[in-house]
């Protein structure tokens, strides 16, 4: 299942983005284990930022703070973990590949 957004008007970081893909990701989740009655899920995310403000503690600005919550509101009882760049599926057609290479991928 996929779901996207087109990038917001004012300028922002990407980790920033790379932040509310994970909100989105989190809802998604959370709707599919509503509907198929999954009691776990395991989450990807291929930023370190991103899973290291999921795990901090420390006080952080608002916008961090409202995404995060949401996330963590969305994602009780599943586990985030880290996929690099180079093995995550996702990516693929961010990176220009044509068609061919993307059916012949082995990720």
């Amino acid at each position: 299942m996929v779901k996207n957004r087109v990038a917001p008007i004012k300028p922002t970081t990407l980790s920033r983005l790379e932040l509310m893909g994970a909100v989105i990701g989190a809802r998604l989740a959370n709707n599919l284990n509503d509907i198929l009655n999954v009691k776990s899920t395991t989450l990807w995310c291929d930023s370190q930022i991103v899973l290291h403000w999921l795990q901090s503690k420390k006080p952080m600005n608002q916008f961090i703070t409202n995404r995060k919550a949401v996330i963590e509101e969305s994602t009780k009882g599943h586990t985030w973990k880290y996929i690099p760049t180079n093995s995550n599926p996702a990516d693929l057609q961010t990176r220009g590949i044509s068609y061919k290479q993307f059916k012949d991928n082995s990720l």
